[in-house]
């Protein structure tokens, strides 16, 4: 009697944890479709809010998603996917709203013998898009030579210096709204500079209203350019 009783206590106990195996069974499968629901809303929410340019927000929902599904590889590429896509977006924003804008650049020579005395130039003509007056500005510029690899900008009187990146600056400039500048204005080269090419961004205005512009496209556009053949 005893011995039929410890036998059935026995089979009440496997069929107990059986119960309890296929109930968490259950609840970890319900958690992870439940899981995975939630992140594609989330990917759907991240769509939307890039469709609507707010790549700000998209950004910080995406962080929030990473961090919780770094085990699902299928999850971590749409991840991916929608992080260069928003990267791809924000630039192209950047881009496109730039309010001050080069115009045109080119090398001028002023004389083709006598250069110690009058020295080629880097001119940079500029664009002002806003309503304001532009005061002062600073260009980022780079130098390419005939097979359009980067070159070592070196100005005049600059003592052997020299850089890839040169930072030309112009101070009470003066630019009115909708109006260009730089025409027939520039920075002198050393009289053996080798460029034959330049290109230019603009870096940052101010303007007389005491506000600046700080181009949010200028460290992009760097990184694309800056030691690397033109394209």
């Amino acid at each position: 009697m005893k011995e039929e009783m410890k036998k059935n206590k026995i089979i009440i106990i496997i069929l107990a944890i059986i119960l309890i195996m296929g109930i968490l069974v259950g609840l970890i499968v319900y958690l992870k479709n439940n899981e995975k629901k939630k992140i594609i809303e989330g990917l759907s929410n991240i769509s939307s809010l890039i469709d609507k340019n707010d790549y700000t927000a998209a950004s910080e929902k995406l962080n929030e998603l990473s961090k919780s599904t770094q085990e699902n590889e299928d999850i971590k590429q749409q991840v991916n996917n929608l992080t260069n896509k928003i990267k791809e977006e924000e630039i192209e924003k950047f881009k496109n709203e730039q309010e001050v804008t080069v115009e045109d650049t080119r090398i001028v020579v002023s004389n083709s013998e006598y250069k110690s005395l009058y020295p080629d130039a880097i001119e940079v003509v500029i664009k002002n898009n806003t309503e304001k007056t532009i005061k002062d500005y600073e260009l980022s510029i780079l130098g390419y030579d005939n097979n359009n690899l980067p070159v070592k900008i070196k100005t005049q009187y600059s003592f052997g210096r020299s850089s890839y990146e040169f930072i030309g600056k112009s101070e009470a400039s003066n630019i009115m709204p909708g109006k260009t500048y730089g025409r027939d204005y520039g920075w002198s080269l050393d009289e053996n500079h080798g460029i034959s090419k330049i290109i230019a961004i603009v870096k940052n205005v101010k303007y007389y209203d005491d506000t600046t512009w700080e181009n949010p496209y200028y460290e992009y556009w760097l990184s694309e350019h800056k030691e690397k053949p033109l394209q």
